[in-house]
């Protein structure tokens, strides 16, 4: 059968049917031409003049040279030619930004070459911990060439890369495990210079710090459309990394995986979590365990911070947390990290005094010493404001506090008052954090240490006054999240286990029944006076529910 091209001025009329395949228009007017058949074995050739383009049946695409002959021809005369343009452009941007910068008198970035990586990690790590790796304009943004980025640039990056150098990056400051002072900083350098050269760890530092910055804005536990974007991204990146020959073998590649084992976390991600959980394990022992594995002062810490943190899941009474870890016991036996312990962190700043009702037990030889330090970390780091959301420039240290908690938690409590003491630590690092109270988890470990406290409740004598506070205070951490709406668990249901907990303290501990005191008691523990209006909530609605109950409830 004949084919034939069709060259007309006006569309045909079957491009508008269902079998439409593609229609391209001339880049210049030129004069109409009438329809020309052509023999299948003898091809016009397609000049500019052409207006229309196109196949006039559908067999025509299994013509081999046909095909080739109109791909030509679009490559040809309709190629996408708007990248020069688009450059111009950005120069062009690039310098009317500059003329404000200098009206302004800040440092401006110079548009004609792309920096060195000499010059854009020369840098100094400030003491607040906040890195100057590009210099800032008056929005907070980064004015250094988006060019300089190896994924895909947007206008956030710089901000989710300010926030990982304020948040993250410091917890190599912390520890005093690393020599000189100018270690920490050449350590972030070089960190900051390899994820540069691998997209795939890249994107997985920008998807943890859009988790961070973002999870405080999610709806029903879904992610933003940047954190999902950049969380696709890291996936697809990592798959293709693994596809090739050494893909394991490459460090970028396991540092990408530990970025979104944190990353999922906060997503809620379980199926995830628990796979790139068993990832890195795997990859431990496929490249002969942790020590074969680059970046030793990053790697060893983190990796015994997430075993801690499976420990205490696979120890957690919750069913949710239960299921998600509890294969991952065995994996954790791996010889490699089988001995790994999260250090006590080292801070920098000048410790405060305990508060008064911590001291009379740390004075009394009470809580050991592993515990008291932990306590001391705790208590001196600086809180957030949980009502607005204001962003933690203290995630590093929580992060690491809550890994050598959970590892203390695992040993076991040598007594009593240790083991209420890290109940209430613990709730306390979960609050500090920047996003660890908005994750699915943070219901389940809060409902977890409920249950602890109802456990021991009978075990406290009631003329043990220090121990007796400690545990009033304990109980008022975990039952205030019932009211405070900033904390995502409110409830006014009277069988509750944070309600039954106040009740059973307001059974045993007569002193609970009198507002005055317990203020006095908590203000001893937290002397935080923002508190207050959130305590008396939960204190009024316990005393209600105890003053109409018959009997202890059923627990």
């Amino acid at each position: 059968m004949a084919t034939r091209v069709l060259y007309s001025s006006h569309e045909p009329h079957f491009l508008h049917g269902p079998k439409r395949k593609a229609f391209f228009k001339a880049p210049f007017p030129t004069t109409p031409q009438p329809a020309t058949e052509v023999s299948s074995t003898s091809y016009t050739i397609m000049k500019p003049q052409n207006v229309f383009v196109n196949y006039t049946h559908p067999g025509q695409q299994n013509d081999r040279r046909r095909r080739r002959e109109v791909a030509s021809y679009i490559g040809t005369y309709f190629r996408n030619r708007s990248r020069p343009a688009a450059k111009r452009e950005r120069e062009s941007s690039l310098a009317r930004g500059a003329q404000h910068e200098q009206a302004e008198g800040l440092p401006v970035a110079s548009s004609s070459s792309r920096p060195s990586a000499l010059q854009m990690f020369n840098w100094r790590l400030e003491p607040s911990g906040v890195s100057p790796l590009a210099l800032r304009d008056g929005t907070g943004l980064r004015v250094d060439p988006f060019s300089s980025y190896p994924i895909q640039p947007t206008a956030a990056l710089p901000k989710a890369l300010d926030y990982f150098f304020g948040a993250y990056a410091p917890t190599h400051l912390l520890r005093s495990n690393l020599g000189p002072e100018q270690a920490p900083q050449k350590l972030i350098q070089n960190y900051v210079r390899y994820a540069m050269q691998h997209p795939v760890m890249f994107e997985s530092i920008i998807t943890l710090s859009y988790a961070n910055m973002h999870i405080s804005q999610w709806v029903d536990g879904q992610p933003d459309i940047d954190t999902a974007r950049h969380y696709g991204s890291t996936l697809k990146s990592l798959r293709e990394a693994l596809s090739v020959g050494n893909g394991l073998f490459e460090d970028a590649t396991f540092l990408a995986i530990l970025g979104l084992i944190n990353a999922e976390y906060l997503l809620g991600n379980v199926n995830a979590y628990r796979a790139h959980t068993t990832a890195m394990m795997y990859i431990i022992r496929y490249r002969g365990g942790l020590n074969a594995i680059g970046w030793q002062d990053i790697t060893t810490p983190v990796v015994a911070g997430m075993k801690a943190q499976c420990q205490f899941y696979i120890n957690t009474s919750s069913e949710k947390l239960r299921r998600m870890m509890k294969d991952k016991s065995e994996d954790l036996l791996e010889p490699s990290i089988a001995a790994l312990t999260p250090q006590a962190p080292f801070c920098n700043f000048p410790p405060k005094a305990l508060p008064p009702g911590l001291q009379r037990l740390a004075s009394d030889g009470r809580i050991t010493d592993r515990v008291f330090h932990l306590a001391k970390l705790t208590m001196n780091t600086p809180c957030i404001d949980l009502r607005h959301n204001n962003a933690a420039a203290n995630t590093a240290l929580s992060t690491e506090l809550t890994a050598y908690l959970e590892w203390t938690i695992s040993l076991g409590s040598s007594s009593l008052a240790d083991g209420i003491l890290l109940m209430a630590l613990h709730r306390e690092l979960y609050d500090l954090g920047s996003a660890e109270r908005y994750s699915v988890f943070y219901e389940d470990v809060v409902l977890h240490w409920t249950r602890e406290c109802l456990a021991v409740i009978d075990r406290i004598d009631p003329d043990d006054e220090a121990l007796v506070e400690m545990f009033i205070w304990t109980c008022f951490k975990h039952s205030g999240t019932m009211v405070a709406p900033f904390l995502r668990m409110e409830s006014d249901d009277p069988n509750d286990l944070r309600m039954q907990l106040m009740v059973r303290a307001f059974q045993k501990f007569w002193q609970t029944r009198e507002w005055p005191f317990c203020l006095e008691l908590l203000l001893r523990f937290a002397p935080m006076r923002e508190c207050v209006h959130w305590w008396h909530l939960i204190w009024e609605r316990t005393m209600k529910l105890y003053e109409g109950s018959e009997g202890e409830p059923q627990i």
